[in-house]
């Protein structure tokens, strides 16, 4: 009976295991049915893509005065030199080598390394969304220059932020008294963009207008009208109120921007000394990098998934070696319009980089208090970006703008009026024409410049050079927390001291040895005294 009763079980055994083989079976089986089904659908998108693009180079070439935009066709390739060492080619050259970076140096600037990335074919990317122009846009200010602005190329970006960075290292070394003397930089000054400004030129107009009467003898104010100069201190009371915000709205931007770059690098450098894998190391690294050029992508209409997003990534290889983590990492971005929902891609980067410390955690890598460090550095990542993202969104409303710009519009042309009454029959041109104009420009450049200056600094993630270095942000930053997680440890290894003792000859290593027991007997503070009692012992001989 007991035999039976095993006989019996073994086969329901048996039978459960069958069944198992051929759920898996059946499960691979539908996997393997719906990738063939993706790699056609693929194949059919590439085609109808290539199809589409051949379709329209035929329609531009048969109506050769529309000129379509075809960046690929006309840019040759990329080629960079990353100023970073490339962990996936140095792990294979592993000779005197540790963790892919040389222990002979470890320059702060990281040029001791090469990368040459050639990208000359297309890369995946979000299509940017073509948004329509409302009269609100055009309205504001502050919104129509983002919206509006066409997408440069990476090396245009590129060029313009070496430009930032000249801007900046002359602004620092010039006195603000100095660069009234610097003519050559009078196309960076508020003067060309205050020429194109339409009401600039109607409030001359009032001036010349009320001048030209006055000489003809049309008497236009009988009355007094020194009140109106009150008015003077209405609209710079509102003048130093928005310059006021538009600086602290830029200070706002470049502290949470400075916040992010430090808590990416202290995390980095937090992960490479408790982790026990340094392959996860390497992995919040790509993370939190990943994540930090997603945010500006996503943030300004300047900067896009193709000319920023997708050749930094390729440049420093955010998303990894080839392999299934990549495909994978990559099909969690191409889901995400980077262009209008960069936010989202950040969340999904400050996800993956808490998954993998809390991972590091369970295995015991880290006390609770370094796990909660390096989780509340990845959270100040996050909420610094929910500032930016913020303060991005919610601009001045277009009442306030408005307001103040019509204020000042109003003083200045009734400003102008009044100085025109000046030049009557009995006025000389000096005293009652070129005194007054002189006054008047004064007045439009001083006014309507802050305008421009405060609507330049209010959102500094835009095209103008004036503008925040942003790829020089992202770059430094990816540098310096690269540094971070490869560079030599404090205490040498032994294959050095081994290599150091064979390549130092006997006797110098015996002199060696020799001072370093002598000064070992001292306290620095005493050898540096002894030091300098034999000096003057030598001296005094």
């Amino acid at each position: 009976m007991f035999s039976s009763k095993t006989v019996k079980l073994k086969a329901e055994r048996e039978a459960r295991r069958q069944e198992l083989e051929d759920a898996e079976k059946a499960v691979e089986q539908a996997l393997e049915a719906e990738r063939m089904v993706a790699q056609e659908e693929l194949k059919k998108a590439q085609g109808a893509r290539a199809q589409t693009r051949t379709r329209l180079a035929q329609s531009a070439r048969q109506q050769p005065s529309i000129e379509l935009p075809s960046p690929k066709a006309t840019e040759p390739p990329i080629n960079w030199s990353l100023e970073v060492a490339n962990p996936y080619r140095d792990r294979t050259q592993q000779n005197g080598k540790t963790n892919g970076v040389s222990n002979g140096s470890c320059s702060r600037s990281a040029s001791s390394a090469e990368i040459d990335v050639e990208m000359g074919g297309s890369t995946s990317s979000s299509n940017r969304k073509n948004s329509t122009v409302t009269m609100w846009e055009t309205l504001n200010p502050t919104n129509d220059r983002r919206e509006s602005e066409a997408a440069d190329s990476h090396m245009e970006i590129r060029e313009a932020d070496k430009e930032r960075l000249n801007l900046l290292s002359i602004s620092r070394e010039t006195s603000p008294v100095g660069t009234v003397y610097r003519l050559d930089m009078i196309r960076r000054t508020v003067l060309p963009k205050l020429l194109t400004q339409p009401v600039q030129w109607v409030v001359i107009s009032c001036y010349v207008a009320s001048a030209v009467a006055s000489r003809l003898g049309v008497r236009l104010i009988t009355n007094d009208v020194s009140f109106f100069a009150n008015g003077g201190s209405m609209v710079t009371f509102m003048i130093v109120f928005y310059i006021g915000y538009c600086y602290n709205r830029q200070q706002m931007y470049f502290n949470e921007a400075q916040r992010i770059m430090m808590s990416i690098q202290n995390s980095c450098a937090y992960a490479r000394i408790v982790f026990q894998d340094k392959d996860e190391v390497h992995r919040l690294w790509r993370h939190l990098n990943l994540l930090h050029v997603a945010a500006y992508t996503g943030l300004a209409g300047y900067y896009s998934a193709e000319n920023l997003f997708n050749p930094i990534v390729e440049k420093y290889g955010l998303f990894g070696p080839p392999g299934a983590r990549q495909d994978y990492e990559r099909a969690a971005f191409e889901r995400i319009d980077l262009d209008a929902d960069g936010d989202r891609a950040c969340h999904i980067c400050e996800i993956w980089a808490v998954l993998n410390i809390n991972r590091q955690a369970k295995k015991g890598a880290m006390s609770p208090p370094i796990h909660a460090n390096l989780n509340k550095e990845v959270f100040e990542i996050g909420d610094a970006l929910k500032n930016i993202f913020a303060a991005s969104f919610q601009v001045l409303p277009f009442l306030y703008t408005h307001m103040v710009s019509l204020s000042c519009t109003v003083y200045l042309c009734g400003s102008a009026f009044i100085r025109g009454t000046a030049f009557d029959e009995d006025a000389n041109v000096t005293s009652g024409l070129i005194i007054p104009l002189i006054y008047v420009i004064l007045t439009n450049i001083t006014i309507y410049g802050l305008l421009v200056v405060g609507d330049t600094v209010i959102d500094p993630f835009g095209d103008d050079l004036e503008d925040f270095a942003v790829l020089h942000f992202i770059e430094h930053t990816a540098t310096a927390s690269y540094e971070a997680i490869y560079c030599e440890d404090d205490e040498p290894p032994e294959e050095y001291f081994a290599n150091w003792r064979a390549s130092t000859s006997p006797s110098m290593l015996a002199l060696k040895e020799k001072a370093a027991s002598g000064l070992s007997t001292h306290t620095p503070g005493q050898a540096g005294l002894v030091g300098s009692v034999k000096d003057v012992g030598s001296l005094k001989v």
